[in-house]
């Protein structure tokens, strides 16, 4: 979760210094365009996934962070086993 809230928040758009600065700390000194482009993806997509977590986190009648993983039934499971291993096998 550090890089979802490593800049800005949910209210707040990060400034471009802030993207930079945070590259420096994921990549290291002087990263490239494309070190800085990708950290500013990784970013982006995780606030959502972050948001998330918290309102589930706040809705949960547990304290225990893992009763809130969720557990698909078998049928489920099977399912989406098979459908990777299909387009794992179409892929190679």
């Amino acid at each position: 979760m550090f890089l979802a809230v490593t800049v800005g928040t949910p209210q707040t758009a990060p400034s471009e210094n802030q993207y930079d600065g945070s590259a420096v700390q994921i990549c290291g000194a002087d990263p490239t365009l494309g070190q800085v482009s990708s950290s500013r993806c990784l970013q982006i997509g995780a606030m959502p996934l972050i948001i998330v977590l918290l309102n589930k986190q706040v809705k949960s009648d547990s304290a225990d962070p893992d009763a809130l993983v969720e557990d698909w039934p078998a049928a489920e499971k099977q399912a989406r086993l098979e459908k990777k291993n299909r387009s794992w096998n179409t892929k190679a």
